[in-house]
C-alpha cells in the first residue's frame, strides 16, 4: 500500500530538516489547491494543452513531496489529456479532488489520529488549509 504522504521519505531527501519540511508543506497547501482547480478550468474550456501541462506540473510537485498516489493520478490525467479523452479526464479530476483532500488530511495528521483539518487544530504545524473544491465542469 502506498502512503498518501510519505513523510519519512521526504525528510530523508531533505536531510531531516524539519524546518524545511514545514516550509515545503506550507507552500504546498497554499499553492497546490489553485493548481488543482486550474485543471478543472482547463477541462471546462476545453484546453487540453493547459490540462496536460498543469497535470504534468502537479505530478512533479506531488512526487517531489513524496505524495506518490496523487502524482500517479496526475500522470494519468496528463496521458488521457494527450489522447483527448475528456470524459476520462473529468472522472480522474473528480478522483484527484478527493485524493487531494485525503492527502491534505494526511499532511496535517488526520490519518494518524492527529489534529483535524478544521478549527485551530488544523494549524498544528503552522499550516493554513485552503478550500480545494474543484469547479463542476460536467454541465458545460
Amino acid at each position: 500500500m502506498h502512503l498518501l504522504f510519505d513523510r519519512a521519505s521526504l525528510l530523508d531527501r531533505i536531510d531531516g530538516d524539519e524546518g524545511l519540511l514545514q516550509e515545503l508543506l506550507a507552500l504546498f497547501l497554499r499553492v497546490q489547491p489553485g493548481r488543482v482547480a486550474a485543471l478543472g478550468e482547463a477541462l471546462a474550456k476545453p484546453d487540453l494543452a493547459a490540462l496536460r501541462a498543469g497535470a504534468h506540473q502537479l505530478a512533479g510537485a506531488f512526487d517531489s513531496l513524496s505524495m506518490m498516489p496523487a502524482g500517479a493520478l496526475c500522470q494519468r490525467i496528463e496521458q488521457h489529456a494527450l489522447e483527448g479523452n475528456l470524459s476520462v479526464c473529468q472522472t480522474l479530476l473528480t478522483d484527484l479532488g478527493r485524493l487531494f483532500d485525503e492527502t491534505r488530511a494526511a499532511v496535517c495528521g488526520d490519518d494518524l489520529g492527529g489534529p483535524t483539518t478544521t478549527g485551530p487544530a488544523a494549524t498544528h504545524v503552522g499550516l493554513t488549509l485552503p478550500d480545494t473544491t474543484l469547479p463542476d465542469t460536467r454541465s458545460r
